[in-house]
């Protein structure tokens, strides 16, 4: 539930905004934890009918991040990666 309302909360920004929203992930690891917040984020997709999805493993979404962030707008993921992508991309303007 609590990811269905994170996802819910990305979809209404991301239709403010460009209407794009990016699902990053690691579900092709860790199956039922980001695998139930990838189910949810589509789920949620079927309301919001005129914003494009689009979803990127972690670790290759930093390093497509870290070349070019201007295909990417809106981004949703689950807690412990926030954490690491906020650390991370940060870095590259000096810090949070």
């Amino acid at each position: 539930q609590n990811s269905t309302l994170v996802a819910r909360c990305a979809f209404e920004q991301a239709q403010r905004r460009r209407k794009l929203l990016t699902v990053v992930h690691k579900s092709n690891i860790l199956t039922v934890s980001d695998g139930l917040f990838r189910e949810s984020c589509f789920s949620v997709a079927r309301e919001f009918p005129d914003v494009t999805v689009e979803e990127q493993i972690t670790e290759a979404f930093i390093c497509s991040m870290i070349r070019d962030p201007s295909p990417y707008d809106v981004i949703v993921t689950p807690n412990m990666f926030g954490d690491f992508l906020s650390e991370a991309l940060a870095a590259l303007v000096g810090g949070l």
